[in-house]
């Protein structure tokens, strides 16, 4: 898996929004971006959320959470990180 960590069955909670897109970070084995639309992609914004996967101590399996998140004025289907710029 290129360094990445397994996936797992977390989720992550994003009322309204339904994904497209999702993009590993070239830099971060832990962290990934997933591009959203409102309303199914019909109609509306968008929103860029950028996630990260960490192991609680305790617990045998990663989680998921949501570090950051950017609203867009159009729906978003695909993302790219930039690999000049972490």
């Amino acid at each position: 898996m290129n360094g990445h960590p397994p996936l797992t069955q977390s989720t992550v909670q994003t009322p309204g929004f339904a994904h497209y897109g999702l993009a590993w970070s070239p830099f971060y084995a832990n962290r990934l971006a997933v591009a959203s639309a409102a309303n199914f992609g019909l109609v509306g914004n968008g929103r860029l959320h950028v996630m990260s996967l960490a192991t609680p101590a305790g617990t045998p399996l990663p989680a998921i959470s949501l570090d950051n998140q950017f609203p867009t004025q159009d729906g978003l289907y695909d993302v790219a990180w930039s690999e000049m710029h972490e």
